[in-house]
């Protein structure tokens, strides 16, 4: 169980790049001796779970990583679910929209399907990001468990743009006009000229399973078109929350979209 353990911890370990690693990088990381992990790797390779650099020496996830991967799309409720809502979401605003959950405290981009305006963020399904810089992120955040929350406000918030909140008070103060509000929203936070809005997606049980949203280029969507894409979020997310067994989708969007609140208070 314990090479097991071992073999798990280095596979997941390239969850975290966007590309390759050595033997010495991942020795380092993890904490292990480079023969350790060049033995899990031989072994990895031989499976197809993991391809090697026949140049740089280095390893990448395999397309037996892939295939096991791609099967979770189909065969998991909120994916296979989500998918179709997504669609109409890019047919209705013509930007990319996301799908994202937490992985314990970690936020997790899960599916993104490009819109006609796009900021390449669907390239980025598959990988974790920071939670106080973006949309999504703060959207989980703010709807976590107070345990979560609390562990994902224990790190420092590492400032990625002049807009990155990186104050812990300001942030908590962030997350509950957000879960008051039912919409985040984010400004160039992590990424100069990129904007991102997300709405909650909610279960059987009324709790905030994942965040759906649109990422777009700043300059094309004003402040005061936050309520009215909100709006249009807002009734994908009800349609998926119901399709996922949530009865009554907890919060209330008029027509105007101007105007969105909690219906009655979620479950956290």
């Amino acid at each position: 169980m314990q090479s097991l353990r071992t073999g798990l911890k280095i596979l997941s370990e390239f969850s975290h790049v966007n590309g390759e690693l050595t033997v010495t990088e991942l020795a380092n990381r993890l904490g292990m001796t480079k023969s350790q992990v060049s033995r899990m790797l031989a072994a990895f390779r031989d499976e197809g779970w993991v391809v090697q650099n026949p140049n740089t020496r280095a390893f990448s996830i395999g397309i037996a990583a892939y295939a096991a991967g791609a099967r979770f799309i189909n065969s998991n409720r909120l994916t296979s679910e989500a998918l179709p809502v997504m669609r109409t979401v890019v047919d209705r605003c013509g930007f990319t929209t996301t799908l994202c959950v937490l992985d314990d405290a970690r936020p997790l981009y899960l599916l993104g399907i490009d819109g006609p305006i796009s900021v390449d963020f669907a390239s980025n399904v598959g990988s974790y990001f920071p939670f106080h810089a973006t949309a999504p992120g703060k959207l989980l955040a703010a709807f976590a468990d107070k345990g979560v929350q609390a562990t994902m406000l224990a790190n420092q918030l590492a400032s990625l743009t002049a807009r990155t909140i990186v104050d812990a008070a300001a942030m908590r103060a962030e997350l509950q006009d957000i879960k008051s509000r039912g919409f985040a929203y984010s400004s160039g936070e992590r990424a100069t000229g990129i904007g991102g809005i997300c709405v909650p997606v909610f279960d059987s049980a009324t709790l905030c399973v994942a965040s759906l949203g649109i990422a777009y280029p700043e300059s094309l969507v004003q402040p005061d078109e936050f309520a009215a894409y909100g709006a249009i979020l807002h009734k994908a997310a009800g349609t998926l929350s119901r399709r996922l067994g949530c009865e009554s989708y907890p919060i209330e969007i008029r027509e105007s979209g101007e105007s969105l609140r909690l219906r009655s208070p979620v479950q956290s």
